[in-house]
């Protein structure tokens, strides 16, 4: 079974009860292809990039936003790992506007978006202000360079 396949549906998830034991399976749980192959994981990914380039320079040109729109770039975020667990709170970077996109490594870039898109949740618009500034667009492209086009590899466990 290859460990790298790309989720390529809707998620199937639901609560099961195992035949040999009483107890739930996850609810969250998603079921992945397993013969996806590394071509056709590779092209999914590229394609989400697009999709999430696509998706926050639509939001840069919109003065209204719709939730589909928001559900669509989160689903991006996620898929290319570019949102992750760690103390963005606590985190001692300067801001993105004092930041040169440029010389942000992947890890770097990871955890801006990551800091961004969980600081928007306690500030309304946050998360808006950037997009329609083009710097998260700038940063997310940045991510993708330097990722090389592939997801973003996980943040190192000191982060």
């Amino acid at each position: 079974m290859d460990t790298h396949a790309v989720f390529t549906g809707p998620a199937l998830a639901a609560p099961a009860v195992s035949s040999t034991r009483e107890t739930l399976v996850h609810p969250l749980t998603i079921l992945y292809v397993p013969n996806t192959t590394k071509e056709q994981s590779l092209n999914d990914i590229e394609t989400t990039w697009q999709q999430l380039i696509d998706a926050v320079s639509a939001f840069e040109t919109k003065s209204t936003h719709h939730e589909r729109d928001h559900v669509v770039m989160k689903n991006c975020l996620a898929r290319l790992n570019l949102v992750q667990p760690f103390d963005w709170m606590q985190w001692q970077e300067l801001p993105l506007s004092e930041v040169d996109i440029e010389r942000l490594d992947v890890h770097g870039c990871v955890r801006h978006i990551t800091r961004l898109v969980r600081a928007d949740r306690f500030c309304e618009n946050l998360l808006a202000g950037w997009i329609q500034g083009g710097d998260f667009r700038r940063l997310c492209e940045a991510a993708r360079r330097k990722a090389e086009g592939r997801r973003a590899p996980s943040l190192p466990k000191a982060a």
